[in-house]
Parts: structure tokens; sequence; C-alpha cells
């Protein structure tokens, strides 16, 4: 398993809005989307790993209590895939993620947005 994450999609595509509210879930503007980003990252390596019941106080998330059961067969975790191009996005890839993908553009492009999160 491989564990692919993102902010969801550019906040300027028309699909998005539509798809958030499809699945009942609140659609945030990118900051806040990064932030909820970065902490989905911690939150998930921590349930993969860690066998006592994880509390965690963040902004936006809030856990008590909460576990994995059963843990993920994969040692020590499945690898975290983050998509995205953006710089906020791509700092959260370089602190959090084993692999990065980044939809569109040329090796050129991808070269010069690597070299954003540094």
């Amino acid at each position: 398993m491989e564990s692919g994450v993102g902010v969801g999609s550019r906040l300027d595509a028309p699909r998005a809005r539509r798809g958030y509210a499809a699945h009942g879930l609140p659609f945030h503007d990118g900051t806040r989307a990064v932030e909820s980003l970065a902490e989905t990252c911690t939150i998930s390596r921590r349930l993969w790993t860690e066998t006592a019941p994880l509390d965690f106080h963040g902004d936006p998330h809030h856990l008590t209590g909460a576990f994995c059961c059963p843990t993920p067969a994969q040692r020590p975790r499945p690898p975290i895939l983050i998509g995205g191009q953006a710089a906020p996005t791509l700092r959260v890839a370089a602190a959090h993620a084993d692999r990065r993908n980044m939809p569109g553009g040329g090796i050129d492009e991808a070269i010069e947005r690597s070299t954003v999160a540094s």
C-alpha cells in the first residue's frame, strides 16, 4: 500500500468545490488545506507506528484516544506520497513524504519546482 495525499485540488478548479460538497467535506482556502495536509501526515504516521492510543490536538485536527487496528503490515509504515506543485505543498512534501507526484509540466518545470522546498 502507498498512501497518496494532497490538498485536494486547485482551489480555482470548478469541480473542486463540487467534489468536497459531494463527500460532505468543508472546502477550505489553500492555507488551511496545507495545514490540514501536514497534520494528516503526522497523524497517519503516528497511528501506523505507535501502539498507545493517540491524543492529537492540532489545528484543524483533534483526536482523543485514536488508534489503528490492525496496523499496516508494511514496516515501519506505508510510504506517504504527496501530490502537488505549489510551494506550500512542496514544503509539506519535503517534511513528510517518501515520494512526491507533480501533476502536469515537463522535466524542466519539475526540476525548478523541486528547488522551492529546499
